[in-house]
This record gives structure tokens, C-alpha cells and sequence, in this order.
């Protein structure tokens, strides 16, 4: 038995992440059927969405997937999801003519489903399950960095500096924590590695080392907070 996944489209153009607005239109992908080699064997389609940590928040699958004659025994929820299927914000259509349909429904409430998520089309056939994954970006989750100062002074052999740079994100209840962070600070990347950290959670940057007499007087650092995503954020410190 081989199942092999098609491509997903989004205005009739090939796509491995969307653009969900939170109230906005509408987003509607079509996808390829997926192929097997025991033609009568149905396959059962489902949608799934994820938050960036892969837990599942909502699903729904297709209609009437098992259509035949005769009948085939209806396949429980269960066998699909832990959780309660949802037709209010997920719809999916059977692949009609070698192509099916995701309607992700944005109503202007859906302030649970604001941030960044994955997308999952699975293919159920015969106990096999696969899928193709899209990343899913929401709308309202830009992050601000609250860093004003001219610099960050951290003084010979004291203790461990901790300096909240005020991260803060649009529509903060419904935004998933900033979860990546980079630090560049050019020819003193050593310094900063050894000596600098950030936590993206708490907007806490801590400088925690004995300062020796080869250490820069200054370091010029570009921080970046949730590299490679689309709510990235970059802001320039002078430690």
C-alpha cells in the first residue's frame, strides 16, 4: 500500500505556509488527492491544527467520507483525534475530480486561534496516516521590544546584571510566547556567548561574568526574537 501526497494551493499556487488574518476573508486552499493501490479502500481526509508546539487545538474532517455501497462501518472520531472535532472554524471537502478543499473560516471571534500555527492535511487509509504540514501565521501578534535606553552598563566584578527589555506582544492573551532568540554581536560574539543570554519568555537579558581586562569596553549586539518567523523582531543593544 503506497500513499503519496500531493501538492496544497492557495489561489491556485503551490504552498507550504498561509497567511491566517484574524477577521479578515476567508482562507481557502485546495489540495491534490492523495493515490493508493487498492482502489475500493477508501481514504479518510482530515484537517488538524496545531499550535507551534504540536499540540493539537481543533480539527475537523471531511464529509460523508465513506461513501460506498455497500456501506462501509463507520470509523469512530476517535480513531482520528483525542479531541472534539470542529466545523466552525475547520471545514474540509473530500477531493472531488482529484482535488479537495480546506476552508479555514475567520469570523472576527476567533481570538483563541490568534498567533502562529500549523496546518495538517492527513490521509487516513488502511491504519496508515500521512501528512503535509503548513505553517499557519496570525494576525496581531507583532512583537515589541520596549528597549529605550542609550546603553546597558555592566560594571567591573559585580554581580549578574538583569535588564528587562519589555517584550510585549499585540493581543498578549492569545499570542504564543516568543519561543527563539539570536544574539549577533560581530567581532565579540565570544563575549556575548560566554557572557550574555536572553530568555524570549520574560524579555530578561542577563550579562553574568567576571569582567577581565581583555573583555570590550563595548560591544554593539543585534537581538533577534523569533528568527525566521514571520512576527520576527530585531532591535539593536550597546552593552
Amino acid at each position: 500500500m503506497t500513499l503519496t501526497p500531493g501538492s496544497v494551493y492557495e489561489l491556485g499556487t503551490a504552498t507550504t505556509a498561509v497567511l491566517y488574518e484574524n477577521g479578515g476573508a476567508d482562507v481557502t486552499l485546495t489540495f491534490d488527492a492523495f493515490g493508493q493501490d487498492i482502489s475500493y479502500c477508501p481514504v479518510i481526509y482530515t484537517v488538524h491544527l496545531l499550535d507551534m508546539g504540536d499540540n493539537e487545538v481543533t480539527w475537523n474532517r471531511e464529509d460523508n467520507p465513506l461513501t460506498h455501497t455497500p456501506a462501509y462501518t463507520a470509523i469512530p472520531d476517535s480513531t482520528f483525534s483525542s479531541n472534539a472535532p470542529s466545523s466552525e472554524y475547520l471545514t474540509i471537502s473530500r477531493p472531488d475530480g482529484g482535488a479537495g478543499s480546506i476552508t479555514i473560516s475567520n469570523t472576527g471571534a476567533l481570538t483563541d486561534f490568534v498567533g502562529s500555527y500549523k496546518l495538517q492535511l492527513r490521509a487516513h487509509h488502511q491504519g496508515v496516516t500521512q501528512f503535509i504540514e503548513l505553517t499557519h501565521t496570525g494576525y496581531h501578534c507583532a512583537i515589541t521590544v520596549g528597549y529605550s535606553a542609550g546603553d546597558i552598563t555592566y560594571y567591573l566584578s559585580t554581580g549578574a546584571l538583569n535588564t528587562d527589555l519589555l517584550v510585549s506582544l499585540e493581543h498578549e492573551s492569545s499570542c504564543p510566547t516568543p519561543n527563539g532568540q539570536s544574539l549577533d554581536c560581530g567581532a565579540n560574539q565570544a563575549f556575548c556567548d560566554a557572557a550574555v543570554t536572553f530568555d524570549p519568555a520574560t524579555g530578561i537579558l542577563t550579562i553574568n561574568e567576571e569582567i577581565a581586562d581583555a573583555t570590550p569596553g563595548q560591544v554593539d549586539a543585534t537581538l533577534t526574537i523569533n528568527p525566521g518567523q514571520t512576527n520576527e523582531a530585531t532591535t539593536a543593544l550597546v552593552i
